[in-house]
């Protein structure tokens, strides 16, 4: 797994980070293709070797863009410090001074949000509890929560969220269940959820989402077999007795959904991505989204099959550029970046590892400069960082560089 945390065996990262063709279509048409030119920034043959010059640095676990810079966390596969990167021309990589911000057992970074002007990221730490630093400059750094919060057993911040004035972050808890934490003024924090929503098994708080007045979580729910399904909740009001209901049937209906790591919304409409790491009986990983209003509205899948593969397992991470909406999506056999179109079509912009299979996982990514950074996990030779830098267009005669139009226009 991208965070070994020292054999801590936090399956959450399992399941969000697993270490770890086309769409099924279903007779539709498939829609003609974009054209994606992609630039490899670290790794990838770029200036800037594997790892940023590390091949032990394994996975990047979030983006950001702040005070104009792009920051970027990047995680050790034997359990060292996390490193914090920052560039301010997408070319060129600077190391923050301190290393895990100056706490040798934060391990990684797995959130990244802007909140009151300021820049704020969530640890991974199963030593003394994850933490959550922030920074008004981009350079100086200090700690608004400790000792994973209230309780020791959070050993990760897995997501922030601003919403209705406040932020929200969610944790994993392995022994209790995932916990939920709300600041309004970003360093006085309370609990508003903690027992996994009163099921020990949602190990964790795996993404939240404002949508519709409402925040959403969805959850991460650890079984033997991987086969049971995570849940989704929300809340409207976080006044006196905090009250959550739940959104979904588990799993959506299927028990291999074990963990809901990424929503979004898109044109109005709130977007979930699965997880399926049971690849003997799951189908790979889905998307789905709600149709309609909060309270007439249904869920409707839009995305199935992991995409044309049972082994990809995750839809890990949710990225809007040039007006779309993409999924970046983890499989062992190299990683894919997906763009949806329609119901069940989706357009494969990247769907081997950005050329190289070992490429098996995507998880930071941000647009910076105009232009969209991904970050992969690599295992083999490390973590690498591509940015997509010209004109998207389509063979449809759409504005771009004419020497990417294909021979035959439809």
């Amino acid at each position: 797994m991208l965070l070994n945390r020292r054999g801590h065996g936090g399956r959450l990262c399992a399941a969000i980070l697993a270490a770890l063709s086309m769409v099924l279509f279903l007779g539709m048409a498939a829609p003609a293709a974009a054209q994606y030119d992609w630039e490899a920034v670290v790794g990838g043959g770029a200036a800037v070797g594997n790892g940023f010059g590390d091949t032990g640095n394994q996975g990047i676990g979030a983006m950001a863009v702040f005070n104009g810079r792009l920051f970027a966390a990047s995680s050790h596969h034997s359990g060292e410090t996390f490193q914090l990167w920052w560039t301010d021309d997408g070319v060129t990589w600077n190391k923050h001074a301190d290393d895990g911000f100056g706490d040798v057992n934060n391990l990684g970074v797995l959130a990244m949000v802007i909140f009151d002007g300021y820049l704020y990221a969530g640890t991974v730490n199963d030593t003394a509890g994850a933490q959550i630093w922030r920074t008004d400059n981009g350079i100086d750094w200090t700690p608004v929560a400790n000792n994973g919060i209230f309780n020791p057993s959070n050993d990760a911040v897995t997501c922030l969220e601003v919403h209705d004035g406040a932020l929200f972050a969610g944790t994993e808890n392995q022994p209790g269940g995932g916990q939920i934490y709300r600041t309004t003024n970003g360093t006085s924090w309370l609990p508003v959820m903690i027992g996994g929503f009163g099921n020990v098994s949602n190990r964790a708080v795996a993404s939240l989402q404002s949508y519709g007045g409402r925040l959403y979580a969805g959850t991460y729910k650890d079984s033997t077999l991987l086969n049971q399904g995570a849940e989704i909740y929300w809340a409207d009001s976080f006044t006196g007795t905090v009250t959550w209901d739940g959104a979904a049937t588990p799993g959506f209906g299927d028990n291999y959904n074990m963990a809901f790591p990424s929503m979004t919304v898109y044109n109005g409409q709130l977007y979930v991505g699965t997880t399926q790491l049971n690849a003997l009986f799951g189908t790979g990983c889905e998307v789905w989204r709600w149709t309609g209003s909060l309270t007439m509205g249904t869920w409707q899948m839009v995305g199935n099959g992991g995409f044309g593969s049972v082994m990809s397992a995750s839809a890990t991470r949710f990225y809007h550029y040039n007006g779309k909406l993409l999924v970046g999506v983890e499989d062992p056999g190299g990683a894919k970046l997906m763009q949806f179109e329609d119901i069940l079509s989706w357009d494969p912009l990247v769907s081997d590892g950005f050329g190289d299979n070992d490429n098996i996982g995507v998880l930071g990514g941000a647009v910076f400069d105009s232009n969209l950074f991904i970050g992969t996990t690599n295992t083999t030779d490390g973590c690498e960082v591509h940015r997509e830098v010209t004109t998207i267009f389509y063979d449809d005669f759409e504005f771009g560089d004419t020497l990417d139009w294909s021979s035959t226009v439809p």
